[in-house]
Formats: structure tokens, C-alpha cells, sequence
């Protein structure tokens, strides 16, 4: 019974190996990880109406790989992140979005439309998105204008977010890892128990 077991698990193993093995490559080959970043990051930005994607994959701090004009960036899928640290994230969003502290300081004790107002006027890649517009307005109320207080509540929205994508990315490897396994095992014939002998 002991060496069944240990038959067994070592059979799991093997394959488990192999699976996770081969999942990785196709993951790295197919920069299955810089993609859904990218693509969230499109999502949460709007690209297709505000065009923010673009302007802060461009921001070295994001994608120090990027060459020079490497515009459209998607289209160099070989040097995109696979990672953006929320930090940087913040600083390249309000970058591109032309933000500074002299500009915040005329919005201290600002209300909620007058602010709006503002963006409308003075960021014109937010004029036709009003999540972005809505949300960036009571950020600079909440911290009355403070742009460090800014980013760092941009990096703390970012990092939910990316949990979530996270997950997208891990349920992707699960699922492709048993596939995987699961040929192994139809392909290899993987049996962990002992066959009978014939009779």
C-alpha cells in the first residue's frame, strides 16, 4: 500500500512538473502576462475615447524597454511590462495628464462641479469620459489638492485593480496547467495505480 502511495504522488508530481513547465513557456511566449496588463490598463483608462494607455505606457518609469517612438506601443509586444508598480502608474497617469502642484493649487477648497469645470477645460482627454473626469475630481478633493496625496491614492486604485487582474491571470494558468496535464495523461497513458498483470 506504501509504495502505491508513493507511485502515486510521485506520478502527480511528474506531471504537475510538466504542466507548470510547459504553462510557463506558453505564458512567456506568448507574453500572455504583459498582454492582460496592457489590456487592463487599457480597460480602467478608456484608451479607445482618452488615449492614456498610450501616454503612459510611453513614460519610461512604466516601460523603461520602450524605444524611442515606439508608437503605437501594442505594437511592440516584445517590450511591454509585465509589471507597473502603482507608484509609477500614479506618476505617469498625472504626467500625462499634465498635472502639477502649482496647477492643483488653484483647486484647494475648490467644490465638486467648479473642479469638474476645470478638468473639463484644462484636460481635454477626459472630456468625454465622466468616470475618469468624476473620479479624478474627488480624489483632488479628497486631498485637497495635494498632488504626492493624489498619487498615492492613484496607486492605492491601482493595486485593487491589479489584484483582480491577477486573479484573471492566475484562473488562465489553472485552467491551462490541467489541460495540459490532462493530455499528458491521455497521450502518456499516466496511470498512478499499478495495472493488473495479465492473466
Amino acid at each position: 500500500m506504501t509504495d502505491i502511495l508513493i507511485g502515486a504522488v510521485y506520478v502527480f508530481f511528474i506531471v504537475t512538473f510538466l504542466a507548470s513547465s510547459s504553462t510557463e513557456a506558453a505564458s512567456s511566449l506568448f507574453g500572455w502576462r504583459s498582454n492582460i496588463l496592457l489590456r487592463a490598463v487599457q480597460t480602467i483608462l478608456n484608451e479607445r475615447i482618452t488615449g492614456l494607455a498610450t501616454l503612459v505606457y510611453a513614460d519610461a518609469l512604466v516601460n523603461p524597454r520602450a524605444e524611442s517612438g515606439d508608437l503605437p506601443l501594442y505594437q511592440s509586444r516584445n517590450t511591454l511590462p509585465s509589471y507597473i508598480d502603482p507608484r509609477f502608474f500614479a506618476i505617469a497617469l498625472t504626467q500625462a495628464l499634465n498635472l502639477d502642484q502649482p496647477k492643483l493649487n488653484a483647486l484647494r477648497d475648490k467644490d465638486f462641479d467648479t473642479i469638474v469645470n476645470w478638468i473639463n477645460t484644462n484636460i481635454p482627454s477626459l472630456q468625454n469620459d465622466e468616470r475618469l473626469r468624476n473620479l479624478l475630481a474627488g480624489t483632488i478633493i479628497r486631498h485637497n489638492a495635494d498632488l504626492n496625496e493624489i498619487n498615492a491614492s492613484i496607486a492605492r486604485w491601482f493595486d485593487r485593480v491589479m489584484d483582480r487582474v491577477s486573479g484573471a491571470y492566475k484562473r488562465r494558468t489553472q485552467l491551462t496547467n490541467f489541460l495540459i496535464g490532462l493530455v499528458i495523461a491521455i497521450v502518456f497513458d499516466v496511470s498512478p495505480l499499478p495495472r493488473p498483470s495479465p492473466s
